[in-house]
């Protein structure tokens, strides 16, 4: 396998893996954007722009403005589970939500 892309990955192993025919069914099927107008409990998602994973385009940020009980933080930088700092790494988003 001599993948360059993500989705190639995605196709070819995680979808069928999982059962589905390709990597856009498998990113419909495993995505929470149908779930966002549902939430009635105060809810903070957090998303770095540089994020290969979950790109930010793919945020459906109008369900996120018209959900009085949601905030959306998108932050420049974090990577796909990055939001580490320190020597020590500590994941920074922790303390501003306990």
């Amino acid at each position: 396998m001599k993948a360059t892309r993500m989705s190639q990955i995605d196709t070819l192993v995680t979808a069928r893996d999982s059962g589905q025919r390709d990597c856009w069914e498998h990113y419909r099927a495993a995505s929470s954007t149908p779930y966002v107008d549902g939430i009635r409990t105060p809810y903070l998602a957090i998303n770095s722009m540089d994020d290969p994973v979950t790109r930010y385009e793919g945020i459906p940020q109008a369900k996120f403005r018209s959900n009085p009980c949601i905030a959306l933080a998108l932050l420049r930088h974090g990577g796909h589970l990055g939001f580490f700092c320190g020597l020590k790494p500590k994941i920074w988003y922790l303390t501003p939500v306990t």
